[in-house]
């Protein structure tokens, strides 16, 4: 039995670890978001599907990290298209992260580190849910602790070794490639420590940078071959640069005004800065520069709103809140009930980790410097773009050893009756969650009518239009956002209740000018409520600014001209059509037939 109780405690942490995660599979498969992907969840599908097909060479330069929707592809093309099994691998990963946890924290640390930091990752309440979800997180994390159990366990190891731990790291940055500006910071790492042997130390650092290449090498083909274009990796972060740098950005993630990035038809941003630069098509690495341009002009016109926003980033990104982009912490907590357990999360860990990269600089030796420039590398390369909670859980693992770390000694502290050292390490911890933990700056009021907006799409593509209009009627009652009004609209039009879709159609106009599907949705409505004259402006600002996004609307107001009379309008339109849906065989005898055309 004496040589069984090593195992009592991993294996106490392993089970605590997989029922939560069951139970948290369980619950989230019961709600309405099981089974529909939202956002960047769309995307990472959609490419899964298609690289299951067999298309492995995509239309363009992949957009965001491509490593994670190849995985779903695989997975699909040997499981079909299944709801349950990333989420079973994505479950298997995270406690295969809890045990590269601790095997890192028994290295680096003490094997006591490495077991309470296993025991806060496995019951960590954001990476629980986000297991369930369709993103790359959970994936990144596994891929990225592989690199450090790596580089901890090799570093001093051969030429052949060096190699590999940058082609751990290149294949990490094929999640997402911010990992790789702890590149700099290990190289810098590897010089000091061995100045003494300049030629080693250098032939290392060259390994290190031959193998970074080699693991990102296979998007870098893959972008050329598909659009002849250099980029190392994706082309989202001028975009993402730009929404994290401009005259409206908050630090939080607010997409850019309609006129400038339509997020569901044009998610690059490509017209706007074709219609800029006055040149089209654009390559995704000038599309991506056009947009790094923009906010780099901002921040050199407004240094002094830029440092401010800079500081709000940095405290968004200590701060204990989960800040949402795709799914309500709070929502989602009034679904699942296992979302409301005291688990941790980043209001407890986040100065625990803070005091323990502290500590850690107090006793340096080399594993703990290492990790101490991975924790804070990664964080530093968030700030330039906008703050998220999932953007945090890739560093959430070295987070964990470092809160450990400081829970231990003051533990050790206390234990060894040096209550001055405890006074001060307490009095650190309570001035550090009362700093990091200001509800008023780290609220987002956003959030509530982000989520019950959301329910409700989930809802009206289930047909169930009644409930839909209940969510987005308690969404409009935490906010009138112009979006909210619009799917209102959608709504009551599904449910034929034209007259009642227009008036909420012409609230998200006058709340939104700027986004023309507005005016088409408001000339639809009036096209079936037979109000022509009405319909036809409608149609005119839609397509003047929109020709090509419903081509439908080509046929519709090819009608409307027939109706006023106006033949050659109609057939005008109506060759347009054609010209966007040639296959229509319909509408090819109507332009000949009744329009006069061939």
């Amino acid at each position: 039995m004496k040589n069984l109780r090593p195992f009592y405690i991993p294996a106490a942490i392993f089970i605590l670890g997989l029922g939560l995660r069951i139970a948290f599979y369980r619950q989230f498969a019961a709600t309405p978001f099981y089974g529909h992907p939202l956002l960047d969840e769309l995307y990472y599908d959609k490419m899964g599907r298609a690289v299951a097909s067999g298309t492995i060479i995509q239309d363009m330069a992949f957009f965001m990290g491509p490593l994670y929707p190849y995985l779903l592809g695989v997975l699909y093309a040997l499981f079909g298209h299944s709801a349950d099994i990333f989420r079973i691998v994505q479950m298997g990963m995270g406690l295969g992260s809890c045990g590269l946890i601790y095997i890192i924290g028994r290295r680096a640390f003490l094997p006591k580190t490495g077991l309470l930091a296993a025991f806060i990752y496995a019951a960590y309440k954001p990476v629980l849910f986000h297991e369930q979800t369709l993103l790359m997180e959970t994936s990144f994390s596994f891929f990225f602790l592989l690199f450090w159990w790596l580089l901890l366990e090799k570093r001093k190891s051969g030429g052949a070794y060096w190699i590999a731990i940058g082609a751990a790291l290149g294949t990490a940055a094929l999640f997402r490639g911010n990992v790789l500006f702890f590149f700099p910071f290990l190289a810098a790492q590897i010089a000091w420590t061995g100045w003494a042997k300049k030629r080693e130390s250098f032939q290392k650092i060259a390994l290190l940078a031959a193998g970074s290449l080699l693991g990102i090498m296979p998007a870098t083909i893959h972008n050329f071959l598909a659009e002849r274009d250099f980029v190392p990796i994706t082309s989202n972060d001028g975009l993402n640069f730009y929404i994290g740098n401009n005259e409206k950005a908050s630090g939080f993630f607010e997409p850019p005004p309609y006129a400038m990035v339509n997020m569901g038809v044009d998610p690059r941003g490509a017209r706007f800065a074709e219609e800029m630069l006055g040149r089209a098509p654009l390559k995704s690495s000038e599309i991506s520069r056009f947009w790094r341009r923009r906010a780099l002009e901002w921040m050199k016109r407004y240094p002094f709103d830029f440092l401010k926003l800079l500081g709000r980033k940095i405290y968004f990104l200590w701060g204990g809140a989960e800040l949402d982009q795709i799914y309500s912490t709070k929502g989602m907590a009034t679904l699942m009930p296992a979302m409301r357990l005291p688990l941790f999360n980043f209001f407890i860990l986040g100065p625990f980790a803070l005091l323990g990269l502290f500590l850690a600089a107090r006793n340096p030796d080399e594993e703990k410097i290492l990790l101490a420039l991975g924790a804070i590398s990664y964080m530093l390369s968030l700030v330039p773009f906008f703050i998220t909670d999932r953007y945090r859980i890739p560093v959430i693992p070295l987070m964990c050893l470092f809160g450990a770390y400081a829970a231990l000694h003051l533990w050790d502290a206390a234990k060894g009756r040096r209550w001055r050292e405890c006074a001060l390490l307490a009095a650190a911890m309570a001035a550090l969650f009362f700093l990091l933990n200001n509800r008023r700056l780290l609220e987002r009021r956003q959030e509530q009518e982000v989520f019950h907006n959301s329910l409700g799409l989930i809802y009206q593509e289930e047909g169930r239009q009644d409930d839909a209009i209940k969510e987005f009627k308690t969404a409009l009652s935490f906010s009138p956002m112009p979006q909210i009004f619009s799917n209102l609209g959608n709504s009551y039009f599904m449910k034929q209740d034209f007259t009642t879709a227009l008036d909420y159609y012409k609230k998200a106009a006058a709340m939104d000018p700027q986004n023309p599907t507005h005016q088409y949705r408001i000339g639809k409505s009036c096209y079936l409520l037979n109000r022509w004259d009405e319909a036809l402006p409608h149609f005119e600002d839609f397509l003047k600014r929109e020709p090509r996004q419903i081509p439908e609307a080509w046929k519709e107001i090819a009608w409307l001209y027939n109706q006023a009379g106006r033949r050659d309008k109609a057939r005008e339109a109506m060759k347009i059509y054609l010209t966007l849906r040639p296959n229509d065989a319909d509408a090819r005898e109507v332009l000949k037939t009744h329009l006069g055309g061939e």
